[in-house]
């Protein structure tokens, strides 16, 4: 079971190289398998990662509480 953890594992570090780069915030080079992370701001990025994952769990508390009394 580990081997399919480890695959996984590999194939997600692989697409998210992927998205961080159709979003232009690295530079993936898929021969070399080499990321470059663009500078970024981490009070920005903090916040930005705050409000999704509020957003997140108040849809999830909506959907939960939906149709109780």
């Amino acid at each position: 079971m580990g081997n399919v953890y480890s695959r996984l594992l590999v194939y997600a570090l692989g697409g998210g190289a992927f998205i961080l780069s159709v979003l232009g915030l690295a530079s993936y080079d898929p021969a070399t398998g080499v990321v470059d992370i663009a500078p970024f701001n981490i009070g920005s990025a903090a916040a930005l990662i705050g409000t999704a994952a509020g957003s997140v769990g108040t849809v999830l508390g909506v959907f939960k509480i939906w149709g109780t009394k």
